[in-house]
């Protein structure tokens, strides 16, 4: 009884996504699985603008809880292109999908747009959460999974919209996020 009265109250707890809230998600899972992760003590680092924080290709070894500021994601072509993967905010996480496949590497580069201040979570406590427990796994991906119906809508938007259309909706979207003033 003891044992399913303390996974219901992880369950039902709500965390928020500031560093508080993470680093609290951390304690209470530690707790939770009577394991210590790896790393208690996370700092934030502080990028400038056009700092690259992760390349396309490189060892994945972080997931990025940013906090403060904006973070583009790009895949790069054979010919130098770039193709814009993601425009990222506070509250937002990336790198998450280079840590769960593809042989351990970024699968796209990240670069500030705008002094950025973000928190480091080591792989290994990001693998722990995800394949230790079912339910943490589940807390802990509700926590990271950006928006993706938000992403289906604009993949929707892109496969039967105008042109107009678009445009509109991206300056939009950039306004909200703070990006375009």
């Amino acid at each position: 009884i003891a044992m399913r009265l303390k996974k219901s109250s992880f369950i039902h707890q709500h965390f928020s996504k500031t560093p508080v809230g993470i680093n609290h998600f951390f304690k209470e899972a530690s707790e939770y699985l009577g394991k210590e992760l790896t790393s208690q003590d996370r700092e934030s680092q502080s990028f400038r603008d056009r700092e690259v924080i992760y390349r396309e290709g490189n060892a994945a070894h972080f997931l990025y809880f940013i906090e403060e500021g904006n973070i583009k994601t790009y895949r790069g072509t054979e010919e130098g292109k770039e193709m814009i993967t993601g425009l990222y905010g506070p509250g937002d996480f990336v790198g998450q999908l280079s840590l769960l496949g593809n042989g351990g590497t970024y699968l796209e580069t990240a670069i500030v747009m705008e002094h950025a201040t973000v928190l480091g979570i080591p792989k290994e406590d990001f693998i722990h959460l995800v394949y230790q427990d079912k339910e943490v796994a589940n807390k802990f991906l509700e926590i990271i999974s950006n928006n993706m119906a938000h992403l289906q809508g604009r993949l929707l938007d892109i496969a039967y919209s105008s042109v107009d259309r678009r445009a509109a909706k991206a300056l939009l979207e950039l306004h909200e996020k703070g990006i375009l003033k």
